[in-house]
């Protein structure tokens, strides 16, 4: 079901950005409706997107991609889950720099920004002076 729910909201999202231009008012938007839509179902959507409501969860949503400096690659999944997963298949815990390195790299190993490879490499090389303090 959570499948069917991401399909059809990036098939609306699709929608929105094939058929919705800056500055077109609702009325322009509602007359160039795809094929495979009904059109009162296409009216009541353009509606949705010009409401006050939609237009406030847009602002929002914006403003928070762009505060996330360093996304994750871990999807929907909660880091408590994927904790969880990782002690059921591997029956131990992770330690936190290593969680940050696979919840921060693609499938390939590489970092999804430099800032996460920086921040990685920095946590690594603290603990690796710490580790070397204590055993001097």
């Amino acid at each position: 079901m959570k499948s069917l729910n991401r399909k059809w909201k990036e098939y609306r999202a699709q929608l929105k950005r094939d058929y919705m231009r800056q500055g077109m008012t609702e009325e322009e938007v509602a007359r160039n409706y795809p094929p495979d839509i009904p059109p009162h179902q296409w009216m009541e959507l353009v509606h949705y997107w010009f409401s006050e409501r939609a237009q406030t969860y847009s602002t929002i949503g914006r403003a928070a991609r762009a505060a996330q400096s360093v996304p994750h690659t871990s999807g929907s999944k909660s880091y408590a889950r994927l904790r969880q997963e990782f002690v059921d298949e591997h029956g131990r815990k992770l330690g936190k720099v290593k969680f940050y390195r696979m919840t921060h790299t693609h499938q390939d190993g590489t970092f999804v920004r430099d800032e996460s490879r920086d921040l990685y490499e920095r946590a690594t090389s603290l603990i690796a002076e710490r580790d070397d303090e204590s055993a001097a």
